[in-house]
């Protein structure tokens, strides 16, 4: 019997794989969790900003959970309770419902997730637990589905410049700018995207900001003298899509410390809740403040009212991107990955891998702190933040964590206790 379910799962792996070459994904995984993250976050990740990813990420997991979750049992649901008959096949459930919201999401890309889906679908035994599956996955992307209506994230409302002056962030690339609009997206979690706004940018007199300007003058210019060639690299690593950085490293994370279908989805779920609603909150503050890239702080010092600054205006940031510099993105984002990974498997400790399409390799950290704090000296080194604008990041992702963690995907029975349940830190924020 246990001879035929691995000859089952490899057949099933196999035949979804030629599926998944129409988008790009040709590596195998341990359930249908994982497999189904690793589809969905090939339609819905690329081409488009982080943030907007992120949050298109969260919904789907999700889904995902509730439909694991109708069937294997034991935790709150998300998007509404769903009566699962007895039988019911979860690899089915997962596959219909990751399949249903993403099309729902990114319905151009509903060719590629069909042939996924009738692949997958196919390979699995055909009869009533099948059938049943697919209806609970259904029934919980309907649910989350029905949650999401009129959310904000098609909101294309222009973005109009402020006027330029000491402090005040204006585009700096004739690109649109990017995310104008996803602060305003109702959260997954939270009550408000300004729930956890953070104190704002530092005073452009003070000694603190002085500092750190001159940190990211000095390692963050495109011909810096001081950054050393590793440090470049390590600003090239984290360029990348910061969603598509964290997921795989989740997903592979999960297929590592061997969690079954039902913590799969509730690691996967937990960790992108909470990202999507640390990027909103973030990017709800960074158009909030509206805050100056260095690039602009430093060719325009001769402005900002501090006369231990010096404007270089012919200095320019290794890299760029086209939205408000306060708070940092990737703090956002890395900080609420790390944070719930820690509250989930009670430890810091890693290992945890983290792969880089930016630059064609990977870097595997001991601790998931540490992935954190070289995602964060990545964005001075790139000069494109101030490190106070990576730590209020962090500080803002771990808030976002606490809150889901008191909220959500808890334990049915109060006295029920496992890894994440996150009862035991107090009260909540």
């Amino acid at each position: 019997m246990l001879q035929r379910r691995a000859m089952t799962r490899r057949f099933i792996i196999a035949v979804a794989a030629l599926a998944l070459l129409a988008i790009g994904t040709t590596s195998a995984h341990a359930n249908a969790v994982t497999d189904w993250n690793a589809i969905t976050q090939d339609a819905l990740i690329p081409g488009r900003p982080a943030g907007d990813a992120q949050v298109m990420v969260g919904i789907d997991q999700a889904a995902v959970f509730d439909a694991a979750n109708a069937i294997e049992g034991g935790y709150t649901p998300y998007g509404g309770a769903i009566d699962a008959p007895t039988g019911a096949s979860p690899d089915a459930a997962v596959a219909a419902a990751a399949h249903r919201v993403a099309v729902q999401l990114v319905p151009g890309r509903q060719g590629a997730l069909d042939s996924a889906y009738a692949a997958y679908l196919a390979a699995l035994p055909n009869g009533p637990a099948r059938d049943a599956g697919i209806a609970v996955g259904e029934a919980a992307a309907a649910n989350v589905i029905a949650l999401r209506q009129d959310d904000g994230l098609d909101d294309t409302t222009p973005f109009v410049a402020p006027a330029f002056g000491p402090g005040v962030w204006e585009p700096t690339l004739p690109t649109p700018v990017i995310d104008p609009n996803l602060g305003r997206v109702r959260p997954l979690a939270l009550r408000t995207p300004s729930q956890f706004r953070p104190p704002g940018p530092l005073a452009l007199t003070s000694r603190r900001y002085t500092a750190e300007l001159a940190e990211t003058e000095a390692f963050g210019g495109v011909d810096s003298s001081v950054r050393t060639p590793q440090e470049t690299e390590t600003a090239r690593f984290w360029s990348d899509n910061t969603t598509a950085d964290w997921d795989r490293a989740v997903r592979v994370l999960a297929v590592a410390r061997d969690l079954d279908l039902e913590q799969s989805a509730r690691l996967l779920a937990f960790v992108h809740v909470a990202s999507a609603d640390a990027v909103i909150g973030c990017f709800e503050a960074k158009y909030h403040y509206l805050s100056w890239r260095p690039v602009q702080a430093i060719q325009h010092s001769d402005i900002d009212g501090n006369p231990r600054t010096q404007a270089d205006t012919s200095w320019t940031a290794l890299l760029n991107i086209n939205h408000p510099e306060y708070p940092s993105g990737h703090g956002c984002l890395s900080g609420a990955a790390a944070a719930a990974l820690t509250r989930f498997f009670g430890s810091e400790a890693g290992p945890i891998t983290i792969s880089s399409a930016a630059t064609n390799t990977s870097r595997t950290y001991a601790s998931f702190g540490d992935a954190v704090a070289d995602a964060g000296n990545a964005r001075v080194w790139a000069g494109l933040h101030f490190r106070h604008s990576v730590l209020d990041g962090n500080r803002l992702g771990e808030h976002v964590v606490r809150y889901v963690a008191h909220h959500l995907f808890l334990p049915v029975r109060p006295d029920e206790t496992d890894e994440g349940s996150g009862d035991a830190d107090g009260p909540d924020d």
